[in-house]
């Protein structure tokens, strides 16, 4: 069914109890897929949907004639790789979803303009204009655990919301883009759990001032220099900051880059504000 242009998929579908494989990408015209049809596909392994469906249900609407909801997919539990794309992040299910047994996966979460043809890893996540509260959920907080790749845009609103150290583990490729209200990326505590980190780039964040900020007791201060004991970012081969005016530095990553990139960076004032990534949450600062 890969790159047709069928705009409905028929109930039939659900009788493929056996199916394994669903391909549905570049079907740009597919806008309904009835309920109960893919959590009928117990034995489904691979769901497959890039240019394709985005029209899930939100959950609770109980017409018989909606479409599908995200929910349905927590049936499949044979499910291993995944593409999918939800255009709004009410649309995910609250409670634990299902992303428990995936392996390879390419989800993207928002007002996503389009996909990339290729990615760089088997685990990408991309995140647009969503909030920590999101990021809470533990759902989530399972797939950043083992995401590769992460994209994140339009991330204004969520600058002070807190993710765990251990989230990103896994994490090999990072890309940032116009996040303006993101004044500091990392805290020096997160960075350290950034071992696999190998790629990062970070465009088009007007008020970015530090990659990596190191928190006190009552304040929190930029990163003059990290000593070699740290060894923050030891797999960092690829850095590329663009569009940073307010930048102060980011010369302590070390001499493990064999690529870099800098174009329109330049000093600004030192405006302290708590970072995206964020292990621990200063309550003066807040409070202040």
């Amino acid at each position: 069914m890969v790159g047709s242009h069928i705009q409905q998929l028929p109930s039939e579908m659900g009788q493929l109890t056996n199916l394994r494989l669903l391909d549905l990408n570049d079907c740009k015209q597919l806008e309904v897929i009835p309920r109960n049809i893919l959590s009928s596909l117990s034995r489904l392994e691979c769901l497959c949907m890039k240019f394709s469906f985005t029209q899930w249900a939100a959950e609770g609407v109980s017409d018989g004639e909606s479409n599908v909801c995200l929910s349905e997919l927590n049936h499949l539990r044979h499910l291993t790789t995944i593409e999918i794309e939800v255009p709004a992040v009410e649309l995910l299910p609250k409670e634990d979803m299902f992303f428990e047994n995936l392996t390879r996966y390419a989800i993207s979460v928002g007002s996503i303009d389009k996909w990339k043809n290729s990615y760089k890893t088997s685990k990408t996540l991309e995140l647009e204009r969503v909030d920590r509260s999101l990021l809470s959920r533990d759902g989530i907080g399972k797939l950043l655990k083992k995401t590769e790749e992460l994209q994140l845009s339009n991330l204004e609103e969520a600058c002070r919301g807190p993710i765990p150290l251990r989230s990103l583990d896994n994490l090999k490729t990072l890309y940032v883009e116009k996040c303006h209200g993101l004044k500091f990326l990392f805290l020096l505590s997160t960075a350290r759990g950034l071992s696999q980190l190998e790629e990062m780039t970070i465009n088009d964040c007007n008020a970015m001032q530090q990659i990596i900020a190191c928190e006190g007791e009552f304040e929190i201060k930029e990163v003059d220099h990290v000593g070699t004991d740290l060894q923050l970012l030891p797999k960092l081969r690829f850095l590329a900051l663009r569009n940073l005016p307010e930048l102060m530095n980011f010369d302590y990553f070390g001499s493990n880059l064999e690529t870099t990139s800098q174009g329109m960076c330049s000093q600004g004032n030192l405006d302290i504000q708590l970072p995206f990534f964020s292990y621990q949450v200063c309550l003066s600062l807040i409070n202040s």
